[in-house]
């Protein structure tokens, strides 16, 4: 069975008052879209629909603080940060390939989880980029999910819709949540991916 890496939002660090760091946990997978689900059987379409709130970072505000902190990536990551923006990509599948650059290289925390601090006194640069994002505020966004789900299964399957997400915890208790505009996937409710089949499928992120 496959399994996609679904994200449970919880503390990691103990709190600490050193203003020359800045410790964080970035975890990218999948959350459920309560409320969207079907039940598909081998061979059957069935379609999923519905609209879902979160309470997450805009992408305005993350291409602002992308833009103004372009500044320390070298020319091969800029490179690809426009290549991505080209390609449409926006929110949170822009901020999982520039938060790879603090880990060793522009999209390095696809579905990964990863723990870093940065020392100010290493890198100034990284350590004012992290503690500007960590300062952004969080506003609710209406997701749409429009797709297919098809039955893979003899045994009924109730599919629920799973959209990509971002989460950040600082440890000083911050934590931001930011929505990837990748299309939705549907699986069971505890993430299996091996019983359904995602057809067509399509996601809006509406922001005010």
């Amino acid at each position: 069975m496959t399994f996609l890496n679904i994200i449970q939002l919880n503390n990691f660090l103990q709190s600490s008052e050193d203003s020359t760091m800045e410790s964080f946990k970035i975890r990218n997978g999948f959350s459920k879209a309560a409320g969207i689900t079907a039940t598909a059987t081998k061979g059957a379409k069935v379609h999923l629909s519905g609209e879902v709130q979160y309470k997450c970072v805009s992408s305005k505000k993350i291409n602002e603080w992308i833009d103004k902190n372009t500044y320390i990536l070298n020319q091969e990551e800029k490179e690809k940060l426009d290549k991505d923006r080209k390609a449409g990509v926006i929110a949170g599948g822009l901020l999982t390939g520039f938060f790879g650059v603090f880990f060793g290289g522009y999209g390095d925390v696809k579905h990964e989880t990863k723990e870093k601090t940065i020392h100010k006194e290493e890198s100034n640069e990284h350590y004012q980029a992290v503690k500007q994002f960590k300062e952004l505020e969080e506003q609710i966004i209406s997701v749409k999910v429009e797709m297919e789900v098809i039955g893979l299964s003899n045994i009924p399957t109730t599919a629920s819709a799973f959209i990509e997400v971002t989460q950040f915890s600082f440890e000083d208790g911050t934590k931001l949540t930011v929505i990837s505009s990748d299309t939705p996937v549907a699986a069971s409710d505890k993430g299996d991916t091996s019983k359904v089949e995602t057809g067509q499928a399509k996601l809006d992120i509406i922001e005010e």
